[in-house]
């Protein structure tokens, strides 16, 4: 009989508040999304994602608010690669008119300096400056040959077709990670009946293929960070 001390209930219970924290975060960021259905009407994109006008007024929030409102309500692709021991924590303030996209990121990672961002495929990544994921950052950058996007393109059958390409699954059976499968109930977007978009991509890497789904679909942001016991979760979310 296995005897579980109280340090052992602890950790576990530690595990499980964080990684239901990391839940929570996202389906904050994702139920927002999904009451957008389409863009909004707010003119002409620029050509160049950086010189994008954006109004943002923001007191005492959050980085992931931040950047959630950024891709909600000004529908900018962000690719958020989350820092371990990363916390969330009301004291951002952030308070433009009609500044540039480019003035907006640099302002937001002024005040959270353990962040910097860059553009790649058209979109903004944000990645840690310190207490980097070597794991994560080891898996967005796997090659993969050949993504094929579900015949049902919702986000978890989305993040399901990733955790379960050759390439990424090798990768987690080398180093005992479990990639986590929590879902909930959402409307799908109708800009996958009404538009066929191809989420298909070849010759890229992890991060290349979450970079074409918030690129090209309705969802508008990733995350990917780990949670649990010794951090053997792994958890992608749109």
């Amino acid at each position: 009989m296995r005897i579980i001390l109280l340090d052992d209930i602890t950790k576990l219970r530690e595990g499980y508040m964080r990684r239901t924290i990391i839940c929570v975060m996202l389906a904050i960021v994702l139920i927002g999304q999904s009451l957008l259905s389409v863009p909004q009407a707010s003119g002409q994109k620029p050509d160049n994602l950086l010189e994008q006008r954006v109004t943002i007024h923001l007191n005492k929030r959050t980085f992931l608010y931040a950047l959630s409102t950024l891709s909600v309500d000004e529908r900018v692709p962000i690719g958020f690669e989350v820092a371990l021991g990363h916390k969330d924590e009301y004291h951002l303030d952030i308070d433009v008119e009609d500044a540039t996209l480019q003035d907006v990121l640099d302002k937001i990672v002024q005040q959270e300096p353990g962040y910097m961002w860059h553009m790649r495929d058209g979109v903004i990544n944000i990645v840690p400056t310190q207490s980097r994921d070597d794991f994560v950052e080891r898996l967005l950058n796997t090659p993969v040959r050949q993504f094929t996007p579900p015949k049902v393109p919702g986000k978890f059958q989305i993040r399901d077709a990733i955790v379960e390409l050759s390439e990424v699954v090798k990768l987690l059976e080398a180093t005992g990670i479990t990639a986590s499968r929590y879902a909930y109930s959402y409307r799908y977007p109708s800009l996958y009946t009404d538009e066929k978009v191809d989420l298909s991509i070849s010759n890229t890497d992890v991060r290349g293929v979450l970079n074409k789904v918030i690129r090209d679909s309705e969802h508008k942001m990733w995350m990917v960070s780990r949670s649990g016991k010794n951090l053997s979760s792994l958890d992608i979310g749109f």
